[in-house]
């Protein structure tokens, strides 16, 4: 209900002045309304990408398509756009190939992005790099795109490059690095935290430090059922290293039953 009153809202505010059309679009889209957005870019400009369109009221298109789930309309609509969208098109290029399964072509466009100086996203497209080398099985690229993120300022984006620069280093079987690596990241958000307990449980797995990584699952809430079934066989594997078999048995016959 609160999340219909505020799109209500942002709808019920619209400006008709060209300026007023891309803020209410912007501010759509900042609240998580994208086809609200592209409603209101289509109203006002039906000539998206065409002459007389503005770089602007594209980047916003653009954006919009990608965050409404239409990662191959976002991809056909940059690629055929008249205007030129500079190195902000590249990396929502990048994002909807990435978002499409479209490895290569993605890494490609968010290697261009980081070629442009004092790139806004620059953080965001070093991640998303970082990211298509791992599906390329290009590891070790992957570490050194992210190795920057160790001096970037606090934030969210920070921790979750920092993050998976960790599960890295740990698939390497490289703890040691991994936990380094992790006390430079100080998480505050509850989802934050709960990535870096799992990080740290499967870092004492590997040293075999049984009570350290019990300790780190304990508190655990999985983001999701990807996660859940992860921290559920890595603790079912403590358990019974533990000599606690039984427990380990109960616990993966009580997740199996629940999903």
């Amino acid at each position: 209900m609160r999340r219909l009153l505020a799109m209500v809202a942002v709808i019920g505010t619209a400006s008709h002045s060209p300026a007023g059309t891309l803020e209410d679009a912007r501010e759509a889209l900042d609240n998580g309304f994208a086809q609200v957005a592209l409603l209101k870019l289509e109203e006002h400009q039906p000539f998206l990408g065409k002459t007389g369109s503005s770089p602007d009221e594209c980047l916003l298109y653009a954006r919009a398509l990608f965050e409404s789930n239409q990662p191959r309309a976002a991809i056909v609509f940059i690629q055929n756009s008249s205007i030129d969208l500079g190195a902000e098109g590249r990396f929502w290029l990048a994002q909807a190939h990435a978002a499409n399964g479209d490895w290569p072509e993605a890494l490609e466009a968010y290697s261009l992005c980081l070629t442009q100086p004092d790139f806004g996203f620059r953080h965001e497209a070093l991640i998303g790099r970082a990211r298509m080398l791992q599906n390329l099985n290009r590891n070790k690229e992957a570490e050194e795109s992210l190795a920057s993120a160790i001096d970037w300022p606090k934030s969210p984006l920070r921790s979750s490059a920092l993050q998976e620069l960790a599960m890295l280093f740990l698939d390497r079987n490289d703890p040691g690095t991994a936990e380094e690596i992790l006390k430079k990241n100080l998480p505050e958000s509850s989802q934050e935290k709960s990535r870096q307990y799992f990080l740290l449980a499967r870092a004492a797995v590997l040293r075999n430090d049984n009570d350290l990584a019990l300790k780190f699952l304990a508190p655990l809430v999985p983001l999701n059922p990807a996660m859940a079934t992860d921290v559920t066989l890595l603790h079912s594997t403590v358990l019974t290293r533990a000599g606690r078999a039984p427990e380990a048995e109960n616990l993966l016959e009580e997740f199996i039953a629940a999903n």
